[in-house]
């Protein structure tokens, strides 16, 4: 566990996918607060957990749509969101997806996943102590809401 920079944690999963956002013409919005916001947490396991996240808003977002990160600091916490315009999860998935996972499904583009991605992410945030929050609504897309840790240092 360390203090890290968000951005830093941001910067190499949004390469990593800026060829299929341009292939999907979506458009992703990186909105920090401040550039110095920073969390006390592992950044290897974050990332996995940041790069799942994103993966499946790519993925369930259909060509045109969009995607925002946004975080700001809150009195005790940083609230980081990840909200999609995508093809969202009735209740009944979403409940599911919180309990169990998922079975796999095909993206928007059918682009192929086997499930497992964000159900491992659940583990880690609770390993790392990070509170979770998902709502989502059919055909309107996914919000996740994650309250990181301060950094030690701040």
């Amino acid at each position: 566990m360390q203090d890290v920079s968000v951005k830093g944690l941001f910067d190499p999963i949004i390469r990593m996918y800026q060829s299929h956002l341009e292939q999907k013409r979506i458009k992703l919005d990186l909105i920090l607060a401040a550039d110095n916001l920073t969390t006390y947490t592992e950044p290897n396991i974050m990332k996995i957990v940041l790069r799942n996240i994103l993966s499946n808003a790519i993925k369930f977002t259909p060509g045109g749509g969009s995607i925002s990160i946004s975080c700001r600091d809150k009195d005790r916490y940083l609230e980081l969101r990840i909200r999609d315009s995508g093809v969202g999860m009735s209740k009944e998935e979403l409940a599911k997806l919180l309990k169990q996972g998922l079975q796999a499904k095909a993206g928007t583009d059918q682009e192929l996943g086997i499930g497992m991605g964000i159900r491992l992410s659940l583990g880690y945030l609770k390993l790392l102590g990070v509170e979770l929050q998902v709502t989502s609504e059919e055909n309107q897309g996914t919000e996740f809401v994650l309250k990181l840790r301060k950094a030690k240092g701040v």
